[in-house]
């Protein structure tokens, strides 16, 4: 995992930066352009990853009657079966 910065005011963080010179110059853009805010300079210090796991088959069933569905146009009804 690369080392990185995160800039967190009153939204979600959403920018990784590569530096903390990089995060603290963001902090105070952000500061100056939000004056009194307060935001905080994040640093990464590790990563979890859960393994993806193989979703369940799939089971294809069917009913005994396909429901039918009236929709309303400007012209008048029609009937619409699935």
């Amino acid at each position: 995992m690369q080392r990185y910065w995160m800039v967190l005011g009153e939204g979600r963080p959403s920018v990784k930066h590569q530096s903390l010179e990089a995060a603290r110059a963001e902090a105070a853009r952000l500061s100056r352009l939000y004056r009194g805010k307060k935001f905080v300079v994040l640093q990464a210090v590790g990563e979890v990853l859960c393994p993806a796991q193989e979703p369940p088959p799939v089971q294809w069933r069917e009913p005994d009657r396909l429901p039918s569905v009236w929709f309303e146009t400007t012209i008048g009804k029609r009937r619409a079966s699935w």
